[in-house]
């Protein structure tokens, strides 16, 4: 690992996606340690899973224009995210439906939402991913692959329902809580 580092030139590097290669993740904690201070013109930074932070923490500061983070992350992870990246312009993020408080039901993530429009000040660019298909409408290990059982309908998509006005509303809200540059995208 060592030689390759010290053979490759990184300083040129301006975007970087970390995946599962053979089942591994290539972000070892050598790399972790060892490529922030080589790549010095990286703005633009994917991950699939959230195992980054020591990564971007040795990231120079203010250098991350661009994020692509991983599923589901909690509301702490995505503030961690904002104070390691507070000038991101452009991010995109899988949120996921939260229970709505002690009810059974699922909401919308109101407050990540929330959290992304006020706390990244230069984000003018922001994409929303949503899974839009109900757990009976997923795949089964069990049954073998995809299932129609019991599965029909609106029962095929994930409740509450993301419709027109649901992402007007979102558009909305994160233009009413959005601090700093104004949202050009959602």
């Amino acid at each position: 690992m060592d030689l390759w580092l010290d053979a490759m030139d990184f300083s040129r590097i301006h975007t970087l996606q970390l995946n599962y290669t053979d089942g591994r993740y290539i972000l070892t904690e050598q790399v972790a340690q060892k490529l922030p201070n080589r790549v010095t013109s990286l703005s633009s930074l994917a991950v699939h899973h959230f195992i980054a932070e020591s990564f971007i923490l040795a990231l120079p500061n203010n250098t991350l224009n661009h994020f692509r983070v991983p599923p589901t992350l909690s509301l702490n992870d995505l503030d961690q995210i904002a104070k390691l990246a507070p000038g991101l312009r452009n991010l995109k993020v899988d949120l996921s439906r939260q229970l709505n408080g002690s009810k059974e039901t699922l909401d919308w993530s109101w407050e990540k939402l929330r959290l992304l429009a006020e706390k990244l000040p230069q984000l003018t660019d922001l994409t929303v991913y949503f899974g839009l298909g109900s757990e009976c409408h997923r795949p089964s290990a069990r049954q073998g692959g995809w299932s129609e059982n019991g599965c029909v309908g609106l029962d095929r998509y994930a409740k509450p329902l993301l419709t027109e006005t649901v992402a007007a509303d979102m558009a909305r809200f994160l233009s009413q809580h959005k601090a700093g540059q104004r949202l050009k995208s959602v």
